[in-house]
């Protein structure tokens, strides 16, 4: 009979060298060379005429062999050691067998093609009885489940594997027939609801003999999950208007059992464990409640009662104070402030700036104070379900312990114009940096040297907020606690534009046509100039002349007399000195 039908398919490889069988193990060829089809899919064999046994001393038996669709090249074909011959996708054989037994018909196929390494090669043998009845078709059912009866969770569902030692046309489940193209068949009992049960397996042989195959009775039981159980949560029970409220039911027990969910009154299909929705109420007291519709009825979510809980309304923001530390600051210090307020806060300002984010009260914030000294004060303002409601100010003071000094921003300006015009554009720079004051160029000419034009009267400070010096002495005897480097925005001047007009020597005078004609009395570097402020900051076209200029960033006397320039139209920097203070 066909069940007695046996395959087995040996992968070799025949060498173009030696035409000697070379095993497919560790160590042979590189199959990547050559076709590999037939090692990768195996052909195969079947009998076709007659299908069934039992077969006699003399029957013409026909096998059919097919080839892979997967393989491409051309093949050749031996049956029982013959003479090779071509091959198309299939090839049909007959044998006949004189004598009584078992029997083996072995098939060769084989590429046409030789490759330098040798040729792809499949053996297969058929096994077939002559005149020797078949052993009976037997077939059994498992689970891979412990213990008769087998337990399984309701609704999980219980897995058979039904399996045969023949071929069989069908398998018949608790009455129901399902086809059986290839074993093990497996196969899915549903388990919705609990107790217990047992199944009934029998087999139909291609000979239509019926077996059964549970003589004993396979038996298992279904473990209930449980009636199933709700609970509803709430993530907040006290909140104001506009504030989404989160509610979720938690279900256990048969889950699956539930089909939808009705919360506060709105049905919803129940799609995830938990189920959860939102929602934003007005303003009133609610009471939230839940219940799940079920393959068991109705059942209603724990706390029975409901979640009671209240939507309040936004209270009106009212501001409380406005307060810092102290009330005395230097020119842009740092002041922190304090802004107190009561209510719900959407908007908050200080003077007319908007504070992102807000937070609740208390508020902490800081602003710089302004460089201009005098009486100041801060607005403030909070804003909620009303208009915006104003803070008392707070006021303050900007007092200055020092005298101020900056590098102009400005360069490239024409020395033709007098000293006085340094002046205007210092005190220009400083009304449009807000520094107030009054200010004066730090330079010398013939009538005045520069230390008693800018007169000093105590400390000074640059534009960065440190000492250079604590009096007029101090800061012309040749030696800077810190450079003077910074514009009056309080920006570094860069070391590639730093030179500033001085035409003073390092004690701030100016000094005198000499000592530029001849070099003597300081690093002026040139000799034979007639002056050193290209005749009293009057002549920006010279040549004959130069200026005395200063380095920014030393801190000794060459922060003013570092250099005296060839000519008079470069258009330098310069110094500025606060004469107010």
């Amino acid at each position: 009979m066909k069940n007695f039908l046996v395959l087995s398919l040996f992968l070799t490889l025949v060498s173009a060298c030696s035409n000697r069988k070379a095993s497919l193990e560790t160590g042979g060829p590189d199959l990547s060379l050559f076709d590999n089809c037939l090692i990768d899919h195996s052909p195969t064999i079947q009998r076709i005429s007659p299908e069934e046994g039992p077969y006699s001393v003399g029957t013409e038996i026909t096998w059919e062999v097919r080839l892979p669709s997967a393989c491409t090249d051309q093949f050749e074909i031996s049956v029982d050691s013959s003479a090779f011959t071509t091959m198309q996708r299939t090839h049909q054989f007959t044998k006949t067998f004189g004598t009584v037994g078992n029997k083996m018909v072995t098939v060769v196929v084989r590429s046409k093609r030789e490759y330098s390494i040798g040729r792809s090669q499949a053996t297969i043998t058929a096994n077939i009885a002559i005149g020797v009845a078949p052993p009976p078709v037997t077939c059994a059912v498992y689970t891979g489940l412990p213990g008769n009866p087998v337990e399984v969770i309701q609704r999980a569902g219980l897995g058979l594997f039904l399996s045969a030692s023949g071929d069989v046309k069908e398998f018949d489940v608790n009455g129901t027939k399902y086809p059986s193209p290839t074993q093990p068949q497996t196969h899915h009992i549903d388990t919705p609801t609990a107790g217990s049960f047992s199944v009934s397996v029998k087999a139909t042989t291609m000979s239509n003999q019926v077996i059964d195959c549970t003589p004993t009775p396979f038996n298992y039981v279904v473990v209930s999950l449980g009636v199933p159980q709700c609970y509803l949560a709430m993530n907040k029970v006290d909140v104001f208007a506009g504030t989404e409220l989160t509610y979720s039911v938690l279900v256990t027990g048969d889950v699956v059992g539930v089909k939808q969910v009705v919360g506060n009154g709105v049905t919803r299909a129940f799609t995830a464990n938990p189920h959860v929705w939102k929602a934003t109420p007005a303003v009133g007291n609610y009471t939230a409640s839940a219940f799940v519709k079920s393959d068991y009825g109705d059942i209603t979510c724990a706390p029975a009662a409901g979640i009671n809980y209240r939507v309040r309304a936004i209270p009106p923001a009212q501001c409380v104070s406005l307060t810092s530390t102290k009330s005395v600051f230097s020119p842009g210090e740092a002041i922190p402030l304090t802004l107190t307020y009561t209510g719900t806060a959407t908007a908050v300002s200080l003077n007319g700036a908007s504070v992102v984010p807000i937070v609740a009260s208390p508020i902490a914030k800081t602003i710089n104070a302004p460089i201009a000294v005098g009486e100041h004060e801060i607005a403030a303002s909070v804003t909620g379900t009303s208009a915006p409601q104003a803070c008392a100010p707070f006021q303050y003071e900007v007092v200055r312990d020092c005298q101020r000094i900056f590098v102009s921003s400005e360069y490239g300006v024409g020395t033709n114009h007098g000293r006085e015009h340094f002046t205007n554009r210092c005190q220009a720079m400083a009304a449009a940096a807000n520094l107030g004051g009054t200010w004066r160029a730090v330079m010398s000419n013939v009538s005045s040297d520069a230390r008693d034009y800018a007169a000093i009267v105590g400390p000074v400070c640059n534009m960065n907020g440190q000492t250079v010096a604590m009096n007029k002495d101090d800061f012309w005897d040749g030696s800077l606690a810190a450079p003077l480097n910074y514009d009056q925005n309080r920006a570094q001047v860069p070391s590639s534009r730093s030179t500033v007009n001085t035409g003073s020597n390092a004690s701030g005078r100016y000094p005198g046509s000499s000592a530029c004609s001849s070099c003597s009395g300081g690093p002026c570097k040139r000799s034979g100039y007639p002056t050193c402020n290209c005749y009293d900051w009057s002549n920006a076209s010279d040549s004959g002349t130069g200026i005395i200029t200063g380095d920014p960033s030393r801190t000794d006397g060459q922060a003013f007399w570092s250099w005296l320039t060839s000519g008079c139209g470069g258009g330098y920097r310069w110094y500025c000195m606060e004469t107010s203070f």
